[in-house]
């Protein structure tokens, strides 16, 4: 029983802090943050690995999303932290927003499938979007509500910097989803890296929906987006020309709003 005991206190020494700044042991809160990075890689990298062996792993990388929130509950429990949201939400205008996005961000495949590529494939990605809720409100809960809204609400942290810490963290843990499923891992790996800032300036959307709209916006947006990305992705990889310019329009679109999000976020941060 001591030895349980006096595990856990290490514990809440390493990830004390809550959401009101440097606390005991936790100067800033980087404990709390390493060690809630530690908590999820252990939980949800598992699946993600095992999904390498299937040729659908959405199951896997289904259970590694729910895994992120889950992680974000154990950790607030052990440290002592501030909860995690629930449900939040009020605003309609950025759930709409949330809507909105990702049809925009897909308008060239979308616009494929209007003039004459099938429009079953429209329903097979809503539905595909409607499985994807519970695994993104998981990693809603443990990104935004949890690491973004508590863990790096310390006084240490700039609010450019904490849209930056949180950027890359998320992009780096989509790695074993990306790198090793590639069977030259070197050359993922770079790849990766250098669309590193791509996936900062993605996450500030997500991070934006969040804090102006809440877990309903984010959630909405998380889901909807990668509906679409599966299914109509999946379906017109053949269409060359097409998968092109729907690549630079979306990466253009992803630039333009994350960095337009994250001064909006700033100046939200520093009045708050």
């Amino acid at each position: 029983m001591s030895s349980i005991g006096s595990s856990r206190s290490v514990l809440v020494v390493w990830g004390s802090g809550g959401s009101s700044g440097s606390s005991n042991g936790d100067p800033g809160g980087y404990y709390s943050l390493l060690s809630f990075m530690a908590l999820v890689i252990a939980l949800s990298w598992p699946f993600q690995i095992a999904g390498l062996r299937f040729q659908d792993p959405w199951v896997f990388n289904a259970l590694s999303m729910i895994m992120v929130g889950a992680s974000a509950w154990i950790h607030s429990l052990i440290t002592g932290a501030a909860r995690p949201d629930v449900w939040s939400g009020k605003d309609l205008r950025y759930l709409i927003l949330a809507i909105i996005i990702p049809v925009l961000m897909y308008a060239p495949v979308l616009s494929g499938i209007l003039n004459g590529l099938g429009t079953s494939i429209v329903v097979l990605a809503l539905l595909q979007s409607a499985l994807n809720t519970i695994p993104a409100y998981g990693e809603e809960v443990g990104w935004r509500s949890y690491m973004f809204k508590v863990i790096l609400s310390k006084a240490s942290y700039t609010p450019i910097s904490r849209m930056l810490i949180h950027g890359v963290l998320w992009w780096m843990w989509h790695i074993p989803t990306t790198v090793f499923r590639s069977q030259n891992h070197l050359e993922a790996f770079l790849g990766f890296i250098a669309l590193t800032p791509l996936g900062v300036l993605h996450a500030n959307i997500l991070a934006t929906l969040y804090i102006m709209g809440g877990l309903r916006a984010s959630v909405a947006y998380h889901a909807l987006y990668t509906g679409l990305r599966d299914t109509l992705l999946t379906e017109y990889t053949g269409e060359s020309d097409l998968a092109i310019i729907q690549s630079l329009y979306s990466a253009i679109l992803i630039i333009a709003l994350g960095l337009y999000f994250m001064v909006l976020v700033s100046r939200k941060l520093k009045e708050s």
